[in-house]
């Protein structure tokens, strides 16, 4: 087998059809990576400018560096995060799910994007069940069909608008002066 993958071109692309695979590491700087096997990642993952159509597990010591340079997006499939994302992009990179995506209870989701012009969107479902922390940055939007948050919401820093149908029974903390606001 093989422990490292990196999907980096534009037009790369790799089917998993229905294999699994464990990698320690996993690079989806550009290209598709898609099929209905699953992807276990246990150290380090990077998400930037790529497609995800497939599953994919990121373990409980994996890091995860999320949209440094532009939009990345679940165009379909379940992505389940065990560990830390941190997304710190650039105005206009958007985190678009159209599948699914967990943030498992043991889940961490740091926003530390430094615009305004920062979201959450797409026709899936964002499934908050770990801690989501906002502590960098002007305002991020949620803005996607639906929001679950059975966790925690800590908004630290700036302002975190969350404009979504879905479920609530997760706790919100807001400090410091920043700002929470939920409307759908």
């Amino acid at each position: 087998g093989f422990t490292t993958l990196n999907l980096t071109g534009s037009t790369d692309a790799i089917d998993l059809s229905d294999n699994s695979f464990t990698l320690t590491t996993l690079d989806l700087s550009a290209g598709t990576l898609s099929g209905t096997g699953t992807t276990t990642v246990t150290s380090a993952f990077t998400f930037s400018g790529a497609v995800l159509n497939s599953n994919l597990i990121t373990g409980a010591v994996a890091s995860t560096d999320l949209a440094h340079v532009s939009t990345v997006t679940i165009s379909s499939g379940t992505w389940t995060n065990n560990g830390v994302v941190d997304w710190d992009g650039a105005s206009g990179d958007d985190f678009v799910v159209n599948g699914i995506f967990i943030n498992a209870s043991n889940g961490d989701f740091n926003i530390q994007t430094t615009n305004v012009n920062q979201n959450i969107r797409g026709t899936g479902l964002f499934d908050n069940q770990g801690d989501i922390f906002k502590t960098s940055g002007i305002g991020t939007h949620i803005d996607i069909t639906t929001f679950d948050n059975d966790g925690t919401v800590n908004v630290q820093s700036g302002a975190l608008l969350v404009n979504t149908d879905g479920t609530d029974n997760g706790n919100y903390i807001i400090t410091g002066g920043a700002t929470l606001d939920i409307g759908a």
